[in-house]
Parts: C-alpha cells; sequence; structure tokens
C-alpha cells in the first residue's frame, strides 16, 4: 500500500473539505490525520533552526506516516493531504521519490481571499502579532531577515511569509516537471463551492474512482475573508512576490489570470 493521491496546495482553499469528499467514497480512504507535512523536509529544518527541535511535524517516520493509514481494506484510492507540500521546495521531489506514479490535486483561490483567511486563521490561534493584514505583508520583508519579529507561536517561520503563500506558478511547475501534467489537476476554490457535486465528480474521474457516487458536501474548516476595497493599491505595494503576468490581478482580474496561469502550465 503506497497513497497514490496528494492534495498538495494551498491552505485555506478547500482541503478540508475535499480531503473529507473524498474520505467519504467508498472506494478511497484518506489519512487518520490530515497536514502531516511528512515530505517538507526544508519545512522540517526550518522549525529545528527557529525553535530549535521540530515543532512542525508530529510524524516524523516512514513508520508512523503508514500507521495513518493502518485502515486500509484493499482500496484504490489513497489519499493524503498536506498543503504546505505546494510551499515547499524539497516536497515534489520527495513525493516522487516515495511514489512517481502518484496523482497531485491542488486547489487555487483568489490570493487576497486566501491571505485574508490565513491571516485571520493565524490571529484566531495567537500565532501572528500584526493588527492587520497589510501590517503583516509590511513587516514580512523585515522578519525574513530578523527572526525575532516573527511570533513565537508559529511552528515554522514560513506561516508569515505571506508572499511565498501565493507563489502558485512555482509551486505547480515543480511538480508538473516531476509528475507531468496529466497526473496534475488543479481545482479552483470558487468552483468547489459553487458546483461542489460537479467539482467533485472531477475528482473522481481524476483519480480513477465511480465519479456517481455523490457524497455529502458539506464545507469543512471554513474561515470569513474580508475584501478589501483599496485591493489594486494593496496588491501593489505588498504582494512582490507575483510573477508576470501578476498586472492582470492588479487590475482587479485574478481569476482570468489563474485560468491562464492553469493553460499556460498545462497546455503550452
Amino acid at each position: 500500500m503506497k497513497v497514490n493521491l496528494f492534495i498538495a496546495g494551498w491552505p485555506k482553499t478547500g482541503s478540508t473539505s475535499l480531503n473529507d469528499y473524498l474520505g467519504q467514497h467508498p472506494d478511497a480512504i484518506v489519512a487518520k490525520n490530515k497536514d502531516s507535512y511528512f515530505f517538507c523536509e526544508d519545512l522540517r529544518e526550518s522549525s529545528i533552526e527557529f525553535h530549535g527541535s521540530n515543532k512542525y511535524q508530529f510524524i516524523e517516520s516512514m513508520l508512523d506516516y503508514e500507521a495513518m493509514f493502518k485502515h486500509y481494506n484493499g482500496e484504490s484510492l489513497v489519499c493524503e493531504s498536506s498543503v504546505f507540500y505546494a510551499v515547499s521546495k524539497t516536497a515534489s521531489k520527495a513525493i516522487y521519490a516515495y511514489n512517481p506514479e502518484a496523482k497531485i490535486i491542488f486547489l487555487l483561490r483568489e490570493p487576497y481571499e486566501l491571505l485574508q483567511s490565513w491571516f485571520n486563521y493565524l490571529k484566531v490561534h495567537s500565532r501572528e502579532s500584526a493588527a492587520t493584514l497589510a501590517d503583516a505583508l509590511n513587516l514580512e520583508k523585515h522578519r525574513r531577515h530578523n527572526h525575532a519579529l516573527i511570533p513565537k507561536e508559529v511552528t515554522i517561520p514560513e506561516h508569515v511569509y505571506y508572499s511565498s503563500l501565493i507563489s502558485y506558478y512555482d509551486g505547480l511547475k515543480s511538480y508538473i516537471d516531476l509528475f507531468g501534467k496529466q497526473n496534475i489537476k488543479v481545482v479552483f476554490t470558487e468552483n468547489l463551492k459553487d458546483n461542489t457535486v460537479k467539482e467533485v465528480a472531477g475528482v473522481f474521474r481524476f483519480a480513477g474512482l465511480d465519479d456517481t457516487f455523490v457524497p455529502n458536501v458539506e464545507l469543512k474548516n471554513v474561515t470569513f475573508a474580508t475584501r478589501n476595497s483599496r485591493f489594486k493599491k494593496f496588491i501593489d505595494i505588498y504582494l512582490y512576490s507575483l510573477k508576470r503576468g501578476a498586472n492582470k490581478v492588479l487590475k482587479g482580474r485574478t481569476q482570468w489570470f489563474l485560468k491562464r496561469m492553469y493553460k499556460r502550465l498545462f497546455f503550452s
């Protein structure tokens, strides 16, 4: 038994809900624990450097990893979801070494909404000292050079490196280069929310499952995201890591940009 489907990213995009839908399928199982980050060697090292010990992962051995699937009973699909696999610089190669035939799912969300939701999540869990998302983004470049500015409650400094959380192109490309376009599926959070049954059926087909099965499609782990009427100025000033083509985002056409990036990665 090996994991043959990974939900690799990103945080606050609907991965908990999708993981739950997959777990309901009679021919699939999901890991007992979500977000083990087992294959994030670089983030493990980052946690050790920041804290003096690994506070990021609750499992560190392959034996413990496999124990998350001890309920396996011959199902054709074995799924593990860890949303920082997309952020990690080493996870794609580690997953490929583990199972080069695995399929990978990514969920993409409008960048500002993702960042606001992630910021809210950190605030609720007392892991962010900045008063607003704008303040946190303004602090990011200073935090990267001075870890004393990072709240000790975070398990890794990367949790407050907000611009890295929306480097979609880099995250996708590292997996496409290894696994091939045919083994990568992108799901847009907006579509998963608005057309859940249809989107989940598409995921089931991609995973080789019977797509006539309809799960209970209640959303999980929802975080409230406020909108900012000054979105363009906000993006112009703070989200300096966006790649070429991000000017489309700056004009408020984020969904268009994400779809164009998707086509560039998969159909070029």
